[in-house]
């Protein structure tokens, strides 16, 4: 509560109790006591009445005749009794939302998987008598205003991530300046809704043709080094005495020839190449 919020109404608690006695005189001391206790009495009872705590960060909703006149708090917030009324309270804190950008491609057109963590919050200009646009804001629950966030992150993270290209995104120092002027741009898209993010983390990138390509060859070797396996214990089975040296060569030299690489025999281990 602002503090001539306070002084006008320990003012009109005054008025009203020298209103209503007004027609007795103050002859004695006692009763100027009496009337003094009267008048800190009447103001108690009219702060409990008229009164209503607010935590921080939350901010009250203040109805009067059945619609919004303002948001106010934190601290407590006058309410006329009969006339107005707190609806419920809003969250001024900051909200983690972590967004995936989709189908966006850097400007040598490759596509990129983007994660982003964004911390958003309402505005803090939001407070007191507010425009409409704002005030659809404030009567829509958390999920439509994070997916108004969301929305606007992924429109501007789109037209910005296309001015680099994807070499350029390798460093993190680039990834921090894209982030930041990600947030500078949708704040321009948020502010008439009375939202603002208030950073973004850039969690890092994927190229998906780059993985594709490394989890294929990564595949390959390892078909490889299962068929290498798989030929070693077919051999051992059908020789079961010759020692593992030795398979371990007749198999390379099977994979050797399988590839057109080799033409003899390789020489049995530990005797120098002699037949």
């Amino acid at each position: 509560m602002r503090t001539y919020q306070i002084l006008v109404f320990v003012a009109a608690c005054v008025g009203a109790a020298i209103f209503f006695f007004r027609p007795v005189k103050f002859q004695t001391l006692g009763f100027a006591l009496l009337l003094a206790v009267l008048i800190f009495l009447f103001s108690i009872l009219l702060w409990f009445i008229t009164m209503r705590p607010v935590d921080d960060p939350d901010r009250a909703l203040v109805f009067r005749l059945a619609r919004l006149d303002r948001v106010d708090g934190p601290g407590y917030v006058f309410i006329m009794p009969g006339y107005d009324r707190i609806a419920g309270t809003i969250d001024m804190g900051p909200h983690l939302h972590p967004i995936e950008v989709p189908q966006i491609r850097t400007a040598d057109s490759q596509p990129i998987r983007t994660n982003l963590e964004v911390t958003w919050r309402i505005s803090p200009n939001v407070r007191g008598h507010i425009p409409e646009r704002i005030r659809a804001m404030v009567l829509a629950d958390e999920k439509a205003r994070q997916s108004l966030v969301e929305e606007s992150v992924i429109v501007m993270a789109r037209q910005i991530v296309n001015t680099y290209t994807a070499e350029s995104l390798g460093p993190a120092s680039a990834r921090e300046e894209a982030s930041l002027t990600i947030a500078q741009a949708a704040n321009e898209l948020l502010e008439p809704s009375g939202l603002f993010v208030e950073r973004i983390f850039w969690r890092g990138s994927s190229y998906p043709a780059k993985l594709s390509v490394a989890k294929l060859e990564g595949a390959i070797r390892q078909t490889e080094v299962d068929t290498l396996i798989e030929s070693v214990e077919k051999i051992k089975k059908r020789l079961p005495d010759v020692p593992a040296e030795e398979l371990l060569a007749l198999a390379a030299w099977l994979d050797m020839y399988r590839r057109g690489g080799g033409v003899g025999m390789p020489p049995a281990p530990g005797k120098g190449g002699e037949d």
